[in-house]
């Protein structure tokens, strides 16, 4: 295995350091013009494609296949429908590039991936990753120690903390990233390294005040701590279970307590949270239930003007009348490309699941499962998932994981072949 900083790699992590710390984004928050940043995220995405395919040309995997048939699809049938029923050319092409060039961040970084996991290792990978995503991640605590980064960076948001994101609802998603890879990690990590990992990244999450994130979190932690493959947590690791079990109920009796503080700004928190332990005990609010109702359904009436081939590209982000996007991918998908977009998209998902859980033991099959339930439960809150910068990255290490995974099952496939031609 090769330097984990070697220069066939060392693209690869400027682009994921330059996705998961939005640079181009809070360029843009804090100097209100389009960064640079964006042109050099393109620009690296061409020059890995190129090397990746250049070095070792092994032919594309399944599932990467699928997901380019899916965004041909989207962006064909988007397209199209879209300028006949609008005629508004400009919004169509404007809608193609940022569709293309998020399929092209996660096929770059899927090829990349696939190729420098062949040449470092899982392992080391994984490692400089863990480090890029955690660094991202513990910008939430920018904003805690010096209130100031808040006003700096524009942020709507004076009191949820998003470090360098552009909401906290985004830092809240990246920090459930962190959680899963530091699960995936899991026994490679030092005691110290473990603790202050799921500490920091339940504790980030709770800054942001984002309820969607606080409960992922929580099931994420949870769900891989108990299907984790490698029982890495036996019994002899007790501590690692008493970390990861006292770290849940820390942060619930976090937010329990946190509605006796006099400080306004807390008051305000702990009427948030309040709103997400009343939505978990089946009562309903109007900021949690009924705002976002009223857009779901205005996203549902959309969708019956054209059930079967969608409104076009792009409509369902900012639908007319509202102003806004419907808040859920599924229902964007199926508003924008109709009934036969959303079956091919669901399929897709099916297909990404399944690729995931043949790929054995490892970090590369526990981190996997982090991004799809991440991908899934954004999806339910959010229009905007397949156009985000850091979960087209985090698709594209897993589809780089899968392909990997299968180069070396081919590998294997000729050599058990080789030797019974040889026999």
């Amino acid at each position: 295995m090769s330097s984990s900083f070697s220069i066939k790699n060392i693209a690869l992590y400027l682009l994921l350091g330059i996705i998961f710390f939005n640079v181009n984004g809070l360029a843009f928050q804090m100097y209100d013009i389009e960064s640079i940043a964006s042109k050099w995220i393109l620009l690296l995405c061409l020059v890995l494609v190129f090397f990746a395919l250049a070095e070792r040309h092994t032919g594309f995997s399944r599932t990467e296949l699928v997901f380019i048939s899916f965004t041909s699809l989207y962006v064909a049938q988007g397209s199209i429908i879209g300028y006949l029923q609008y005629g508004d050319l400009s919004f169509t092409v404007d809608q193609v590039r940022t569709t293309v060039s998020s399929a092209l961040v996660t096929f770059a970084i899927a090829r990349a991936s696939f190729h420098y996991l062949a040449v470092i290792g899982p392992d080391k990978f994984h490692r400089v990753l863990w480090w890029i995503l955690g660094g991202a991640a513990l910008t939430v605590l920018i904003g805690k120690f010096y209130p100031e980064w808040q006003a700096i960076t524009k942020s709507k948001e004076p009191i949820r903390q998003s470090g360098v994101f552009a909401n906290p609802n985004e830092a809240g998603i990246v920090n459930c990233l962190w959680l899963s890879l530091t699960m995936a990690r899991g026994m490679s990590l030092s005691g110290v390294s473990f603790l202050g990992a799921i500490l920091g990244g339940l504790y980030c999450c709770y800054l942001t005040i984002s309820r969607s994130a606080m409960l992922m979190s929580w099931g994420i932690v949870s769900f891989l701590f108990l299907t984790n493959s490698e029982k890495r947590f036996e019994v002899r690791n007790i501590s690692r279970k008493v970390v990861l079990i006292g770290s849940v109920i820390a942060s619930i009796m976090m937010i329990l307590a946190l509605g006796r503080s006099g400080d306004e700004s807390d008051q305000v928190k702990a009427r948030r949270l309040r709103l997400l332990a009343d939505l978990v005990g089946g009562r309903m609010d109007y900021e949690t239930t009924s705002s976002r109702s009223e857009l779901l359904m205005g996203g549902y009436d959309l969708w019956l003007e054209h059930p079967l081939v969608g409104n076009g590209i792009g409509v369902m982000s900012e639908m007319p009348g509202l102003g806004s996007g419907c808040h859920n991918t599924f229902l964007k998908v199926a508003g924008e490309l109709g009934v036969v977009g959303v079956a091919v998209f669901l399929m897709l998902i099916s297909w990404w699941a399944l690729e995931v859980l043949r790929l054995g033991k490892g970090s590369n099959r526990t981190f996997s499962i982090g991004v799809i339930l991440v991908f899934l439960g954004y999806c339910m809150v959010s229009h905007n998932v397949l156009d985000d910068r850091f979960m087209n990255a985090s698709i594209g290490i897993s589809l780089g994981s899968i392909a990997y995974q299968q180069g070396l099952e081919r590998r294997r496939n000729l050599r058990i072949l080789s030797s019974r031609r040889g026999s």
